[in-house]
């Protein structure tokens, strides 16, 4: 199934606490204006709010709301959880909100922005399209001479002389 970014739908998702302390870490704490009295599902205002800023701003924001959104799926938190291993924070799985998706991921990106930025790089591999393993090659060894050596070396030479002015 395939999954259809939109600022709405993550600022329907994500938790208003949780928002509202994003727009103030990025010191756009106006965006909204009374989070105590706003339903969760509420969105209008603060959608509102976003569509009257200068387009830098709304970019900005689309950006991270683009990043919330490609982390908020099961390979996402995966991706989390592996990001935060390889930043030394054992059993990061276990100091993951219980809530949704949005939640953990918003949560992550607020708190750990570092295992955030990793996550999104991860992320990134999984969900190619166009990685496969192939596994339809001949199987045989390639016997590596000497020679074949010294022609792949004039070949890359040749080849970085041509594109990048360097051999």
């Amino acid at each position: 199934m395939s999954r259809q970014f939109s600022i709405p739908t993550v600022l329907r998702m994500a938790p208003n606490v949780l928002l509202k302390e994003l727009f103030a870490e990025m010191d756009y704490a106006q965006l909204g204006r009374d989070w105590e009295g706003m339903g969760e599902r509420q969105i209008d205002p603060v959608q509102r709010a976003i569509s009257v800023q200068p387009p830098e701003v709304q970019a900005r924001i689309e950006s991270e709301f683009r990043d919330l959104f490609d982390l908020a799926c099961d390979s996402g938190i995966a991706s989390i959880c592996e990001a935060a291993d390889l930043c030394g924070m054992v059993n990061f799985a276990a100091q993951l909100p219980e809530e949704g998706l949005y939640h953990r991921v918003l949560w992550t990106r607020l708190h750990h922005p570092d295992v955030f930025e990793r996550a999104l790089r991860i992320h990134s591999f999984e969900v190619l399209n166009w990685w496969r393993k192939r596994n339809d090659l001949p199987s045989r060894v390639i016997e590596v001479s000497d020679a074949l050596k010294d022609h792949l070396a004039r070949e890359l030479s040749a080849l970085f002389g041509r594109t990048q002015g360097r051999g």
